[in-house]
């Protein structure tokens, strides 16, 4: 037989009044202790984001480096640096491709190249993840002007002039955090102001 405690079936003894009563105070301590810490928690991560939001925007002509020809030759700026030297040297197992490739240059189109520096990483994939990021959306920019990705028009019948020059587009540390809509504005960019705007009249 028992006093002043209740039994439930296998349970353990219900608590007496005032036991609850100090359960409940105590619970009701650890809510409201709960409840400031994540008032904190959101107040530094509100100030977080409204510091990083109060942050100028970086101008896009950070994220690279730019050089353009007007009026090239077969041996131009799109071109690896090493081209007249493989392609001049009988011995190279490459010289006859090469050789053939500036046999064929075309100087009514547009030579382009983006290249992706060790600086970037040293890591071969994350720098060809950034050249492809880049050059995707080149042609995507192209392809929204009416041209193709060597310049050509996609539309014979509006008789626009197709785009020449040789582009060498060099990508700089800081584009391997831009965002899509940075990469974008690059492409934008490069293409009608140093493009676009320097064609023949």
């Amino acid at each position: 037989m028992t006093h002043g405690l209740l039994w439930v079936g296998d349970s353990e003894p219900a608590k007496s009044l005032g036991q609850r009563l100090n359960t409940s105070t105590a619970l009701s301590l650890r809510v409201g202790h709960c409840s400031l810490f994540s008032l904190f928690v959101c107040s530094l991560l509100n100030n977080h984001i409204m510091s990083r939001a109060r942050l100028p925007k970086r101008a896009l002509t950070t994220l690279y480096h730019l050089r353009f020809e007007r009026f090239p030759n077969s041996l131009n700026c799109a071109r690896f640096n090493n081209t007249q030297g493989i392609a001049s040297d009988d011995r190279h197992p490459l010289q006859i491709p090469f050789s053939r490739r500036l046999e064929a240059w075309n100087p009514n189109r547009l030579h382009w190249i983006i290249k992706t520096p060790m600086s970037i990483s040293k890591k071969r994939t994350v720098r060809s993840w950034v050249m492809r990021r880049f050059r995707d959306t080149f042609i995507d920019e192209l392809e929204k002007n009416g041209f193709n990705r060597w310049g050509e028009p996609v539309d014979a019948t509006k008789r626009k002039s197709p785009l020449t020059g040789a582009l060498a587009i060099t990508i700089t540390p800081p584009a391997l955090t831009a965002s899509v809509t940075e990469v974008r504005g690059v492409c934008n960019l490069i293409l009608q102001k140093n493009v676009i705007s320097r064609q023949r009249p």
